[in-house]
């Protein structure tokens, strides 16, 4: 793997990373105005699975192992 390679794959996991905060923290916001609980509920499914994304594509190329 080339450094050129290691660096797509970092931006790839800051892009998932800011997703899934931006997700929190809309939730959390959301939620502090009184937002409809499917509405919620939507944005917390995207954050567990923003996080579960980045650490499958983290335990694939930095352990190379199969995401789980």
């Amino acid at each position: 793997m080339t450094h050129s390679h290691l660096e797509s794959v970092e931006d790839v996991l800051l892009l998932m990373g800011r997703a899934s905060q931006t997700a929190r923290e809309a939730s959390e916001q959301l939620a502090a105005e009184g937002a409809e609980d499917r509405l919620l509920q939507a944005l917390e499914a995207a954050d567990r699975e923003l996080t579960a994304a980045q650490l499958a594509l983290m335990r694939s190329v930095y352990l190379n192992r199969e995401a789980a």
